[in-house]
């Protein structure tokens, strides 16, 4: 019995002596940490009044070309007599591409517009080549305006207008690489579309750039999805209505 008293008046000991050397927390130390959480508390509600969270709605996005890519399509069947343009090739209006001959009369593909021709596949003399069948494209030399057209569904509809900013990330191109682009709504269609949706139209001002100074190019279509900026909700907005909603549900 004897030790296991001394052994409590040990430990007993060393928590006393644990005590003293540690002290007591000054009274200027414990109004300044509650300072401090007051000023942090303070803030935070001063900042949750300023500070604004962009509210989106998000659908997705296909970019192209006003001038647009133009398909080689032969009017007839025939076996190839003879290639004029080889792939990548500059081509002018009207050139012909290539020759195909069916029976005795012999049909020339023409360039419709002024461009680069690129072939779908490989092709060489003496290939068939079925009515109707894609060979290639021109892709054109002019470069036209860039457009982005989107589908909104009739509930999203009233909170969009013409004017409102759109952040675009690209399905080829990932944003963690090379940044998103920017653009705004130009229009919005007043008849409904594929399942009752509304088309809207994307105007990009600053061109294919991105917000990271990255340069995309477009030579047919770019697709991805597009997250249009509809308001700007503060953030004490975002916290106080699921609390309204709750006690008007009561």
């Amino acid at each position: 019995m004897s030790n296991i008293d001394n052994r409590n008046c040990n430990i007993d000991i060393d928590k006393g002596e644990i005590s003293d050397l540690i002290g007591r927390p000054s009274k200027m130390l414990v109004w300044f940490s509650i300072l401090l959480i007051c000023m942090i508390f303070i803030g935070s509600i001063l900042g949750s009044l300023y500070i604004k969270c962009p509210q989106s709605i998000a659908t997705n996005i296909e970019i192209s070309n006003s001038v647009s890519t133009m398909g080689i399509i032969p009017e007839t069947a025939g076996w190839i007599d003879n290639i004029l343009v080889d792939d990548g090739e500059k081509v002018k209006l009207g050139d012909t591409i290539a020759i195909l001959r069916n029976g005795i009369l012999c049909y020339h593909i023409k360039s419709p517009i002024d461009g680069t021709m690129i072939y779908v596949g490989p092709i060489s003399k003496y290939q068939y080549v079925a009515q109707g069948a894609l060979i290639g494209y021109i892709i054109p030399d002019e470069v036209g305006d860039y457009w982005g057209w989107g589908l909104i569904s009739e509930d999203n509809l009233y909170h969009i207008h013409v004017g409102d900013r759109c952040v675009i990330n690209l399905d080829r191109y990932p944003s963690e690489d090379v940044g998103n682009l920017e653009g705004c709504i130009a229009s919005i269609g007043t008849i409904p579309m594929m399942e009752d949706k509304y088309v809207i139209k994307i105007a990009f001002p600053n061109g294919l750039i991105t917000n990271m100074g990255k340069t995309i190019e477009c030579q047919s279509k770019l697709r991805g999805t597009v997250s249009v900026i509809v308001k700007d909700r503060k953030v004490i907005d975002i916290i106080v209505q699921p609390i309204g909603q709750f006690f008007e549900n009561i």
